[in-house]
């Protein structure tokens, strides 16, 4: 069980107890008002009732904490997601790396699309007038058929 549904559960019991609790008290304050009971009875059943209204707010901060902590890690993994997914991007986009600049490897952004450094080596090529058309999707990189680029 989670930290935070520890802490619900406790917030509940609480919750629920703590009404039990102020009608005992109400009933031993009234019995001792009238002199059947003792008076010590009473306190001693409202100090147990402060004491669980503080277990209780006690109870109730921890789940905000563990809320905010949830929140903090969603919060966290999102940004990680986009940033894996932005440098994941970068890493594809290798027309403009040095590593990458001869590549036969035309970069993608949603539609096929040579990078305009391959445009360029290979204008009035053979290779470049049977480039597929354009093809929405998830598709990522096509390898050109016949390795290189002229040179």
């Amino acid at each position: 069980m989670d930290i935070h549904a520890t802490a619900q559960a406790d917030v509940w019991r609480l919750r629920d107890t703590v009404p039990l609790l102020e009608e005992r008290a109400k009933a031993k304050e009234t019995l001792a008002e009238k002199g059947f009971g003792a008076r010590n009875d009473y306190l001693e059943t409202e100090q147990d009732l402060v004491d669980r209204r503080q277990e209780l707010e006690a109870a109730r901060d921890k789940v905000n904490e563990a809320k905010a902590a949830i929140d903090n890690v969603d919060q966290r993994l999102a940004q990680a997601e986009a940033q894996f997914q932005a440098d994941t991007l970068a890493q594809l986009d290798y027309g403009d790396s040095p590593d990458y600049g001869d590549s036969p490897f035309y970069c993608l952004n949603a539609r096929l699309e040579p990078h305009p450094h391959h445009r360029k080596r290979s204008e009035g090529s053979f290779r470049h007038k049977r480039r597929p058309p354009a093809v929405e999707g998830s598709l990522i990189a096509v390898a050109p058929s016949g390795g290189q680029g002229e040179r």
